[in-house]
Formats: C-alpha cells, structure tokens, sequence
C-alpha cells in the first residue's frame, strides 16, 4: 500500500490503532526514568498516536499526552514546519540521560507533549 501524507508531513490513514490502556508508567526507553503515564493520553487532530515525518523525510510515530515529567525543553519554540497547525514545539530530552523523546506543542494557551513511541516503554 502506497502511503500518503498531507502537506504537515501526517499520514493521511487514520485506522483504528489498538493498544492496551491501563494506568502504566512510560519511560525513557535508554535510562528508564518515568517520563509519563498512561492516563495522561490525549487526542490532537482526532487521535492520540500520528505518523510524522520532518523535513528531512524522517519519520516519527508519536503519542499525544498533556503532560510529561522528568523531560527537559531545547532550543526555541518554533512554528515553522509544525504537525500540529498554529502550534509551536520545541524537542524534548528525557531530564535524566538527555534522550531526544519528543516534542513540546504550545498554541494559545493549550499544550501538550507528543513522545516518540519508540523511545518510551510502558511497564
């Protein structure tokens, strides 16, 4: 099948995703620290998990959560080639190994954090 992406770089298939939800703890995938929970899940755009790809054509699958701990902010925020219309982002480090795990988004006075899949385990 011949993936399509609109012009934010998202994939345009929004299939049902299943994955089991309970109240777990996501971690650094690298250093274990917590980084988030479960209960924490959010949806942007219609749904919690997107498949992004940045500008260089790399590919990200991401979760949306309205909150993270333990992470640190890099860099500005910046608007320019966002996935996430109108919002800003900035990258996300894990607080205790500095593993890039995702991106902050801001937008008139919502945000949220969209960690890589990848890069976090539940337990």
């Amino acid at each position: 099948m011949l993936k399509r992406f609109d012009e934010f770089g998202r994939d345009l298939y929004h299939g049902p995703v299943v994955r089991e939800v309970r109240d777990a703890r996501l971690r650094c995938a690298l250093c274990r620290t917590t980084l988030a929970r479960t209960p924490e899940r959010v949806a942007r755009l219609g749904a919690h998990e997107h498949r992004c790809v940045n500008p260089l054509g790399m590919t990200f699958e991401i979760g949306c959560f309205g909150g993270a701990e333990n992470v640190r902010f890099h860099g500005d925020a910046v608007l320019a080639d966002t996935w996430f219309p109108g919002y800003t982002w900035q990258v996300l480090a894990c607080g205790h190994c500095d593993a890039h795990v995702g991106w902050h988004f801001r937008a008139r006075g919502d945000e949220f954090c969209g960690l890589i899949l990848s890069s976090i385990l539940a337990d």
